[in-house]
């Protein structure tokens, strides 16, 4: 069989995340506490909270009597402001009450409820809010204050009749998916749950998290409730939270089991988890969802090689996955960039990402703990690329290059397609970038000045993947700046144009950059805007005239940084 369901896990023996010790030790604290007792599990969606509570109820099962409630089923079908009527009747009808005894409860339930909810408002706003609420509510004609007292009271005797029947010791009552429920649905029915069912011999586990719980407070009462008063309720509801232990899964063991389920080598799995802790993290749900688009894939990947995968095969395709899955921008970035794909594209985010201006907006984020998470992702990715071993590395780009080829049937937000380039772009492409580096070469040797080549990855309104800048960075007192100088191709006439640009890096500042180059350091016509000086069309050749080129413009960049160096040191 393919794929894997969301279904929870039902039994213990089917754990494959090693959690163990924390369902063993919840339900010895379930069996051995005081009651009262309301317990929350509390986590993301899809961290594994059913699966949790599902594997304790099996575990306490021969000691207490187990009651399971799913508000999920009655949020689906508008029935949510049914839902706390629904959930005491069916409480109600667990512990054998008799039918007739139901509706006369159920008929009398409604006006209760809304007091049960002026009792909540007292214990979490107090003052004159509380008690205008309470105050409307006696006014009515029926005495709800009685009947809920009556109620807890015949809720208490079942509750004692079904444990002596059972010969158990207590009434474990497991309530799922309230953080699926509308935050101020779930408050509502947790207010019923304190004040109506706080019984002796009874425990609650809810799966529910706080954030929800204040949010929902936040929504009922306004902004009269602060975070000290949310806090309060919580803790009034609540006497024990767990927050379900996802960072200690045992993800290598679960990766393990599904690897040998599609019959592939086991021998390898610390990178898969070590590609899944640095994106999607330990969700269940996520990683499930993971496996089975790789098995999709996978799948489509044989089919196109005309054989199975080697282990550095499957590896890619799972960190494209993973890529996809939780770095969208990034996912967009790499296919975009799909045909230019090279050691320099992947080598730029070995770099200082927190400072590289294009490569932010290319991923679209400012968010320097998601920068630190995508290049930790990126330099993982690459020594399994083997980036800088060329003829692997080489090897591997093509086989990634094929991945991302079909990867996007997969891809919920990806347009389809990438932009079109023309043989031109290709063409001069390469040429520009051999010339740049050429130069470089030349200019290291002369001046001990680095140089580095960079090109745009896509076709945009400014530029064409042919333009291509050599650049240095460097500082003078206190002030980053560097110097560039750019190749633009003229495809009509074959002619190149080279410019030459000093301008201001961060993260200094304008005015320092101004304050420093306060004129024009070189004995060229330029233009200053924005902390750049730009000489346009300082030099031009055409293909026949390359090998002079690359000479004549390590000429210009040499003078240049002569004429920068005289100036600077002017200033000091």
């Amino acid at each position: 069989m393919l794929g894997n369901t969301d279904k929870p896990i039902e039994r213990q023996k089917d754990d494959t995340f090693g959690i163990e010790r924390y369902v063993n030790g919840l339900s010895t604290f379930i069996l051995n506490s005081d009651t009262p007792m309301t317990i929350s599990i509390q986590g993301d969606w899809g961290s594994g909270k059913t699966s949790m509570m599902n594997m304790i109820q099996e575990k306490i099962s021969r000691s207490a009597y187990t009651i399971w409630f799913n508000t999920w089923q009655f949020s689906q079908f508008e029935l949510q402001n049914e839902l706390t009527l629904s959930m005491l009747y069916y409480l109600l009808s667990q512990l054998d009450y008799d039918s007739e005894g139901l509706k006369k409860i159920v008929t009398a339930l409604g006006g209760a409820m809304r007091l049960a909810t002026g009792f909540a408002a007292e214990k979490v706003l107090g003052g004159a809010a509380a008690g205008e609420i309470l105050s409307n509510m006696n006014s009515a004609s029926r005495d709800y204050p009685t009947e809920i007292r009556k109620l807890k009271n015949k809720f208490q005797e079942l509750i004692n009749d079904k444990l002596a029947k059972t010969k158990k010791d207590r009434v474990v009552i497991f309530i799922d998916d309230l953080d699926r429920l509308q935050p101020q649905k779930a408050v509502e029915l947790l207010e019923v749950l304190k004040v109506f069912l706080d019984c002796e011999n009874c425990v609650y586990v809810l799966a529910v998290d706080y954030e929800i719980v204040t949010q929902g407070i936040k929504e009922k009462f306004g902004d009269q409730v602060d975070a000290k008063k949310g806090r309060s309720f919580f803790d009034k509801i609540i006497q024990l939270p767990f927050k379900v232990p996802t960072a200690q899964y045992n993800i290598a063991r679960y990766v393990g089991s599904m690897l040998l389920k599609m019959g592939m080598q086991t021998d390898n799995v610390d990178d898969f988890v070590r590609l899944i802790n640095l994106s999607i993290g330990c969700n269940p749900r996520s990683i499930k969802r993971l496996f089975n688009t790789y098995l999709l894939l996978d799948i489509m990947l044989r089919d196109k090689l005309q054989a199975q995968g080697d282990a550095q095969t499957h590896l890619l395709l799972f960190a494209i996955i993973c890529i996809q899955m939780e770095y969208e921008e990034l996912y967009r970035y790499i296919l975009s960039s799909e045909d230019t794909l090279d050691e320099e594209f992947f080598r730029e985010f070995e770099g200082d990402i927190f400072n590289n201006g294009d490569l932010k907006d290319a991923l679209g984020t400012e968010d320097e703990v998601k920068l630190a998470r995508i290049a930790n992702f990126m330099k993982y990715l690459n020594t399994l690329l083997e980036i800088g071993k060329e003829r692997v590395s080489e090897q591997r780009l093509e086989k990634l290059k094929s991945i991302l080829s079909f990867s996007t049937v997969t891809s919920v937000n990806t347009q389809e397609g990438t932009e079109e380039k023309s043989e031109f772009d290709w063409k001069y492409r390469y040429q520009n970038k051999n010339i740049v580096k050429a130069v470089n070469q030349v200019v290291l040797e002369r001046t001990g000045v680095n140089f580095s080549v960079w090109q745009p990855r896509k076709n945009t309104s400014e530029h064409r993947i042919s333009d291509t800048w050599g650049t240095s960075t460097a500082e003078f007192a206190g002030v980053n700046y560097a110097v560039g100088y750019h190749l633009k191709t003229n495809y009509a006439i074959g002619i190149t144009e080279v410019s030459i640009s000093i301008y201001r890096c961060k993260p200094t500042a304008l005015a320092e950059f101004d304050r420093l180059f306060d004129i024009n350091p070189l004995t060229m016509n330029c233009s200053h805007t924005n902390g750049e000086y730009r000489y346009t069309s300082v030099y031009k050749f055409s293909e026949s005239e390359i090998e002079k080129a690359i000479s004549d413009i390590a000429n210009i960049v040499e003078k240049a940084l002569g004429e920068i160096t005289a100036f600077l040191d002017g200033k000091a």
